[in-house]
């Protein structure tokens, strides 16, 4: 980075932490941390700190001023920046955000899993989380169903390569009596008995508003 432009990034961050203060002194102090520990990582992606900073500007009614003063709430902050500024794929970054926001209204900020959550959306792809959000509008589409007859099956004509990753990552399960030792092709009537996992079912939490391209 040329020096003009290594002032110009430095110069931002300093706007940023002073943006963060005029919310609350404590919210300056823990970005300023976050700062020092990743160095030029958060300086190069100041825009999304910038980011998060806004949101907890927009939302004083999750991230009070008692909330932003707690100290697990701030571990989690900083681990949430570090995985936030590190994201690729901007689409996943409106994830990560109702994720940090349920982390802000956890009612025992220790027990949330903030850590797990963030991991599934760095792992998985963005057309992974599509699929299993198809997943999740045909359960809710058919409540009128008992939970047995809702778990059954979903059927998707989609790659079995697809769908067993989200079995791999633990958001869907599979009936492998129905299955067989394998994932079988889509054309097989009997294709694919699966169900939303306990995790799935926390994780669809989060995805109301991700984008749909």
């Amino acid at each position: 980075m040329n020096k003009p432009m290594k002032k110009h990034v430095e110069q931002g961050m300093q706007a940023t932490v002073a943006a963060a203060g005029a919310i609350n002194p404590v919210l300056a102090a823990v970005i300023g941390v976050a700062a020092a520990l990743f160095g030029p990582a958060i300086v190069r992606r100041v825009g999304r700190v910038d980011n998060i900073v806004q949101q907890i500007k927009d939302s004083p009614d999750i991230f009070t001023p008692a909330l932003l003063s707690n100290e697990q709430f701030q571990d989690g902050l900083i681990f949430f920046i570090e995985q936030y500024i590190r994201e690729r794929n901007e689409d996943k970054l409106v994830i990560m955000q109702s994720i940090f926001a349920g982390f802000g209204q956890a009612p025992n900020l220790n027990e949330f899993p903030l850590e797990e959550m963030t991991d599934l959306v760095s792992r998985l792809r963005f057309r992974d989380i599509k699929l299993f959000k198809s997943a999740v509008i045909h359960d809710n589409q058919h409540q009128e169903l008992t939970m047995p007859e809702r778990d059954r099956a979903f059927i998707f004509n989609e790659h079995p390569f697809n769908v067993s990753r989200l079995v791999y990552f633990g958001l869907l399960m599979e009936d492998r009596t129905k299955n067989g030792s394998a994932i079988r092709e889509a054309s097989d009537p009997g294709f694919l008995y699966i169900w939303i996992s306990p995790l799935g079912r926390q994780f669809a939490n989060y995805l109301e508003d991700m984008p749909n391209s």
